[in-house]
């Protein structure tokens, strides 16, 4: 088969391993995860308690999607760790004509924005998990180059794979030194003040009534709690107008301040950020203005976040605990002599752009192999067979 653009059933082809439940000691049931996440050993069941007579088997190659989910892109190749697991029939399974395609390749075009989206329109339903029929999957058409472009293709995204593997490395391992240096800076050897003594002014903000939009859109820049978690903050999704701002207990904090999550989703509560411009924020926020003559501006992010647990751990409230100005104003916190706190903060934040270093590279290498794998999966760009040769340096 020339390349070209065929549809995925030219290359797949359904297989049905069936097993019967009472024939088995256990079920190792396969999940697949969403946006093509993979293909994963979801849980072991008995026998005993699977209600379906007969289930499918899985192997290591296969083609697998949750036709519930295909609107979440659950699609995914099995892997060596799922080998023998077993799938019900909402899991349709495909063997890849290896003479045709790379497995591999299949893999790549399943993780592809293009063909996420073609799945989902194809999908049917009246309810959000409209479900992807087997002939509609397999009509799907996508782009199939020769077999040694595939191979390239395959290659060159593994390689990126792992550099971006060894970015996401070096992130985490930035993350953890800072972490490490907040808490060899929260330890005993500096005297400890609440935060209300270090500062000139301590407020939460506030929302104006959403019922009119005149409130909203303006030039102030209006931060919600989920958005606190930023070192360096310049802006928010959204913005209040001057009326908006006047007509609620929202109000602009000042560039240099620190502002705090009281509550939210997750663990967005005991985050702290640092305002790099003027900005208002939500009650759910309480900004913080350092009396300069006392404390760093950076430096009070950094003591605040040292405490992020204690913090955590002192909020109240049963269905959703969240901390309060109160509890945030007594946190004690690491106060060194003010002549040595610029140092300090500039090595904390030293930590910090080595971290933002690291994720903004990860960033970018995820971005580039998004928009290439894009580029080659459209069957206007190709590598160039000399590639083979560096393939063939590195071997």
């Amino acid at each position: 088969m020339s390349e070209g653009w065929r549809v995925l059933g030219d290359v797949l082809a359904q297989v049905n391993r069936s097993v019967v439940v009472a024939d088995v000691e256990s079920v190792p049931y396969a999940g697949v995860r969403w946006y093509a996440g993979g293909v994963y050993l979801r849980e072991v069941a008995d026998p005993e308690g699977v209600k379906a007579k007969q289930l499918a088997r899985i192997r290591e190659g296969d083609v697998i999607y949750n036709r519930m989910w295909a609107t979440r892109a659950s699609f995914g190749i099995a892997r060596a760790d799922v080998d023998g697991c077993l799938v019900t029939n909402d899991f349709p399974t495909f063997e890849t004509n290896t003479d045709l395609a790379l497995v591999d390749f299949i893999g790549l075009i399943l993780q592809t924005k293009d063909f996420q989206a073609e799945a989902a329109l194809r999908a049917s339903g009246t309810t959000e998990r409209r479900r992807l029929k087997e002939k509609d999957f397999l009509s799907i058409e996508t782009w199939l180059p020769s077999l040694p472009e595939q191979c390239r293709i395959v290659d060159l995204m593994g390689a990126l794979d792992e550099a971006i593997a060894v970015a996401d490395e070096s992130h985490e391992a930035a993350s953890f030194a800072y972490i490490a240096a907040l808490q060899d800076f929260d330890g005993p050897r500096h005297p400890r003040r609440e935060i209300s003594e270090v500062l000139k002014k301590a407020k939460a903000g506030g929302t104006p009534s959403r019922l009119n939009l005149d409130n909203f859109g303006g030039a102030i820049p209006w931060l919600k709690s989920g958005e606190v978690n930023n070192d360096n903050i310049h802006t928010a999704d959204e913005s209040l107008s001057e009326f908006g701002l006047s007509g609620s207990s929202a109000w602009i904090a000042p560039a240099g301040s620190t502002v705090v999550a009281m509550y939210g989703q997750g663990d967005t509560k005991g985050t702290a950020g640092f305002l790099r411009a003027p900005m208002s924020m939500n009650q759910a926020v309480i900004a913080l203005v350092p009396e300069t003559t006392l404390i760093e501006p950076r430096l009070l992010m950094h003591a605040i976040r040292s405490r992020t647990g204690s913090l955590r751990a002192r909020a109240i409230g049963a269905a959703q605990p969240n901390l309060s100005k109160s509890i945030v104003l007594s946190e004690a916190i690491a106060v060194p002599p003010r002549d040595d706190q610029a140092s300090i903060a500039d090595y904390l934040d030293a930590f910090l752009l080595l971290c933002s270093d690291a994720g903004s590279y990860a960033s970018a290498l995820r971005c580039l192999r998004t928009n290439l794998l894009t580029a080659l999966l459209s069957g206007e760009h190709e590598i160039p067979a000399t590639y083979d040769d560096l393939l063939e340096v590195h071997a």
